[in-house]
Order: structure tokens, then sequence, then C-alpha cells
């Protein structure tokens, strides 16, 4: 241990400081983290279980919608004409700007597009492409999300949006790259872009606000327009990113309570398998992180404010990032989406049963200079539908004078992952495999008088890798460095190295309440992988990571 805690070079050193200045800000200077310096709310509550800071935004009406862009003309309310119409416009002109910049500014080769590209990619068919992990698992889910709110911010539905990212990427794919379209971009970005989309849509309505002033503002609309860039295109280019309306704050959504934590601290990571082949060696690191917990809404919105059930009025969030040059810097991201819900309550317990839109992304690499995870997860539900029981109940009375009992939380999720992916063993094109198939997750927690509690947190996939090249295909691509380098480019007609994986991932926590609005988090975390090939040996990847942190409700 205490080896490992030495062999860190000057660069990993300095990025291991930073938890602990950010942990030394967190506690000298609470008063100023308050999320109400910079999102004013009406009220603020704490968590009748896990005493967490709660806060809802003060909102009589919603602003009317006026769009900034006007192609088709408006009406007298400045609402646009055709906003269907003027959002696929809008989706268009994002792809042409993108366009645009990578080939006059970028100069990358695959955005020469020519008549003979236009005919290739029309009749050639379609294939699963070779890009990056994050690229096709995180970064097309983000470009789906700006299609998705291009709609949304022409006063479109939820239900007619999510027609919009899917249009965005069809044409992308079709028409504005020299590589073959890619039915696993149009997944990712379509289906995926649609989850991003509502969630970036809500949570940027909660910092845009037109009363403010000063530092303020800007940290509003900065922050605003990063989740959120088109609706921060409109603004800027209207003029209402510089106004202030004092009784008007300019909201699209009705206002839902929201807490939002932010966390620091240290995982140890480890591996306890076989050495990988694809990495020969096996692996150990500290890492410092950032994670952020963002809940919108509840699951009980409907029984205890009476409010009509509505698509995404209630989401969590969970992202962490790695602080650390071995590591990608997008370590985790968990969104978990209620699109449709049932609810009862009892004289002792609360039931909710909802239909779920979820995005599941792990990465870590094995080493410097290495990106192959080896026996690392690498983990991705891209495109995934559940449906979630959520059961909650109360079953020891209060007691002592601050006393608030105990309760015991169940959440379980059933998923169908029409587009997944997990770490590829033996395919050379990438480092990943694509896959479809289903999840389980599980989650219980125990909390004990508001300042402890005990939890588990389960995940299954069971992944089918359904099309693959035989070795002896793959052997004549990589003999051929030239016709390596075109199909690795282009992609091929494979999902990586056909067969099955059976993932477990296992987490059990503790966390203890410091103080008012400060967590302290113990975890422990269990993977394990076993992949079940056609054509080559079965492998078993195990990891185990260690994880303390410490958390402040904003």
């Amino acid at each position: 241990m205490h080896q490992i805690l030495l062999n860190h070079s000057p660069v990993q050193m300095k990025f291991n400081r930073i938890p602990l200045v950010l942990l030394f800000f967190i506690v000298c200077n609470t008063p100023l983290l308050h999320a109400s310096v910079f999102v004013d709310t009406d009220s603020v509550w704490y968590d009748s279980i896990t005493n967490i800071r709660t806060h809802l935004q003060s909102q009589d009406t919603l602003a009317p919608y006026t769009c900034s862009l006007h192609f088709f003309g408006k009406k007298a309310n400045g609402s646009p004409k055709s906003p269907a119409l003027q959002a696929l416009v809008e989706d268009l002109s994002i792809n042409a700007l993108v366009l645009g910049w990578d080939h006059f500014v970028q100069h990358r080769e695959w955005s020469n597009i020519t008549h003979n590209v236009l005919e290739e990619n029309l009749t050639g068919g379609w294939v699963w492409d070779n890009d990056s992990f994050s690229g096709n698992q995180f970064a097309h889910p983000f470009h789906g999300s700006m299609f998705y709110n291009a709609a949304r911010e022409h006063g479109l539905s939820y239900g007619t949006s999510l027609l919009y990212p899917l249009a965005g990427s069809l044409t992308w794919e079709l028409f504005c790259e020299t590589n073959r379209p890619a039915i696993n971009d149009l997944l990712s970005t379509g289906i995926g872009g649609a989850a991003m989309g509502e969630v970036t849509h809500r949570v940027s309505d909660i910092f845009f606000d037109n009363t403010k002033r000063g530092p303020q503002r800007v940290v509003r609309e900065i922050v605003g327009s990063l989740l959120n860039p088109v609706r921060g295109f409109h603004r800027m280019i209207s003029g209402e990113m510089f106004r202030v309306h004092p009784f008007n704050a300019g909201k699209e959504e009705e206002p839902m309570p929201y807490t939002f934590q932010i966390g620091t601290g240290y995982r140890y990571i480890y591996d306890r398998a076989p050495v990988h082949p694809r990495v020969n060696s096996r692996y150990y690191d500290n890492v410092p992180f950032l994670d952020f917990r963002f809940t919108y809404g509840s699951h009980f919105n409907h029984l205890d404010e009476g409010k009509s059930p509505r698509a995404y009025d209630f989401f969590n969030i969970y992202a962490l990032v790695n602080f650390s040059p071995d590591n990608p810097t997008v370590g985790e991201l968990d969104v978990r989406g209620r699109i449709g819900s049932i609810q009862h309550q009892s004289d002792h317990w609360k039931l909710d049963l909802g239909f779920y839109q979820n995005i599941k992304y792990i990465d870590h690499y094995s080493k410097e200079g290495n990106e192959d995870p080896g026996n690392l997860a690498i983990i991705s539900e891209a495109a995934s539908f559940g449906v979630g029981l959520y059961f909650e109940r109360p079953f020891i009375p209060p007691f002592g004078k601050k006393g608030k009992g105990a309760t015991l939380t169940h959440d379980l999720m059933l998923s169908a992952v029409p587009l997944g992916g997990s770490t590829a063993d033996y395919y050379p094109f990438r480092r990943y495999n694509f896959g479809t198939g289903g999840s389980v997750r599980y989650r219980f927690q125990f909390t004990l008088n508001q300042g402890f509690s005990v939890g588990n947190d389960f995940y299954f996939m069971r992944l089918f890798i359904m099309k693959g090249e035989t070795p002896e295909k793959l052997a004549m691509y990589t003999s051929d460095e030239q016709r390596y380098s075109k199909e690795k480019e282009d992609g091929i007609n494979a999902w990586g190295d056909k067969g099955e994986h059976s993932i477990f991932q296992n987490r059990l926590y503790l966390q203890f309440h410091l103080c008012r609005n400060l967590l302290l988090t113990l975890q422990h975390e269990f993977y394990l992988r076993h992949g079940k090939y056609r054509y080559y040996p079965s492998i078993t990847s195990k990891s185990h990571e260690w994880k303390f942190g410490v958390s402040y409700a904003l």
C-alpha cells in the first residue's frame, strides 16, 4: 500500500491535491455554497428520510413562449407560426454548422462530401462504426440532446420532440460525413439524445432566470448554456441573456423540488483476475474524483403534491469526474428519467411503479498510454428502457428528542437494452463491444434517525454480441495496414467479439451525516464480467474499488 501511494508522478501528485483543496473549501465556506446563492428558492426543507437539503423555486406563472428565431414568421404573442418546421430547420442548421466547422476550420478528411460519397452513403448499407467509447456512448447522446432541445425551444411537447434527435442523426449519418452511416450512432444519438435532452432542458430551466443581476446572473447564464447550448444560443441572439425582467423569470417548466450534492474524495481501484491478454499487467491506482448527484422531483409527487403525471417530472443524475491523467475524465454517468408512473399509498408504506428511460456509462483505462480497460469495467446503456418499482416503509417509530425513526427503501428496475456496450477482449478495431440485451438493478437502503444509512446497489446486465467476424477475416484486415486503417475508419458490419457477456456490479455503502448538509460515504465495489465467445476462449474479469468521499448538499 505504501509503495502504491509513493509511486505517483509529479503530474499525478498535482491531481491528487485537488480533492483536498476542494474539501477544505467546502468545510470552511459552507455558508457560501448554499444553492440559494445562485438559485433563489421560495422554500427550503430537509427530506424526511435522507435529511438532504431540498429546494423549490418560487414562480407564480410560466413565461409565454417566445422564440428568438422566426424563419417562417411569428404570431402576435411572439411564438413561431410553424414551430415544427422551424425546429427541423434548426436541426439541419446544427448539422450544417458542425460540418462547416469540421471542413473549413478543422480540415477533417471525413467532411469532404461529394456526389460519390452521398451515393455510397445512400446505397452502401449501414455499419457499426469503430469510434471511441466516449464518442459513441457519451458524446453522441449529448449531440442528440441539442437536436431535441431545438424542438423544445420552439415550444413543442415532449412526445413530438422525440422525433427530432432521430431526424438530426439520420441526416448527419447520410449527408454529413464520408464514413458510412452507423446504426449505433442513430440509436445512441436518437434515443439517448432524447433522454439527455429532456434532462438538460429541465435542469437548465432552473438556472436561467431573467430577474437576476450581477455575478449571480453571469454564473446562471454560463451554467445554463453549458447544459443546454441551444437555449443559451437562443437567449444570446435574442438579447434575453442580457435583459432583466423584474417580474418575469422566463421559466418554461413548472417548478419542481430538487436536491443537488457535490462530493470529492479518492477511489482505490485494483483488479483480482488473471492478467488480461490485451494489457499484460495488473492494475492498481488511487484516483481523486469529483461527483455530482441531482434529483428532480420526487417518487411520490403525484401523491404528496396532487400533480398529474408528466414525463420526466422525476429523474436522477449521477456523474463522476476523475482527476487523473491515467483515467478518462468522465468516469461515470447515470441518468434515470421517469416517463410515466402509478403510485399508491397505505397507512404504513408507499409504492411507485414507473416506466423509465435510462443512460448508464462507466469507463476505465488500464494504465497510462493504454486505453484498454483490461479487467476493469466498461459498461454502457446508451438506449435503455425499464419498469421500476420503488417501495418505501418506515417501520421503527421515532425515538429520542430529535429522533426520526428508521426507514427501509427498495428500488428495483428491469430494463431492456436495445444498445449496450461492454469490454472487448479480442476485437482489434475498438476496445468495446456493442450488444443488445437486458439489465436488472436493485437497491435497498436502511436509514436510521436521519444520521446513518447502510445500503447495497446491485447491477446485472446480460449482453448478446450477435454479429462478429471470424479470426481469419479479422487477420485479413490487420495484415493489410491500409485496409485496416480504412476499415477502422469506415466501420464493418460487426458488433465485436461474437458471444455473450454477463456483467455483475455490486456496491455496498455506508453514509454518515457529519453535520447538516455534510455527508461522509464509504463504499466498496465488486465488478465481475464473464465473456463467452464463439471463436475465442472465454475470459473472466474481476476488479475491486474502495471509495472514500465527502459530499455537501448545496
